[in-house]
């Protein structure tokens, strides 16, 4: 089992992550595209400081996020679609479980841990 843990900004909401464009479709919004990059200098940063390599397969995904002016539910996409494309992730279609809380953090803490397919992980993703 591989347990990897990170420490991000605060995701925005889902809703606040692509705009419409006329004869360009769907496109991230400034918002999201300042906070992506953010999210992805501080993977990079803890990321070599661990020598950490991708899930490939599937996976369980906690998130605790610090309490602010956004819907809990609207946190999750932005953090797995940031993890995808750091390559942390194989496919976020491979998530077997997802949880989500508010914490006493800065930002959110992200746990993905490796996982057995349509098994349920007995996995403590916070310590206390």
């Amino acid at each position: 089992m591989t347990v990897l843990k990170f420490t991000l900004p605060r995701p925005p909401s889902t809703n606040r992550l692509y705009s419409n464009v006329l004869g360009h479709g769907r496109v991230l919004t400034k918002h999201h595209r300042k906070w992506r990059k953010l999210a992805m200098q501080q993977i990079m940063i803890q990321r070599c400081d661990k020598n950490i390599k991708k899930i490939a397969g599937p996976y369980h995904l906690a998130i605790i996020v610090e309490r602010g002016d956004i819907d809990l539910g609207n946190c999750e996409k932005a953090v797995s679609d940031c993890l995808e494309k750091m390559h942390v992730i194989d496919n976020d279609r491979k998530a077997e479980s997802i949880f989500q809380r508010w914490g006493d953090v800065q930002g959110c803490e992200v746990t993905v841990v490796s996982a057995l397919p349509n098994r349920f992980a007995s996995v403590r993703y916070d310590e206390q």
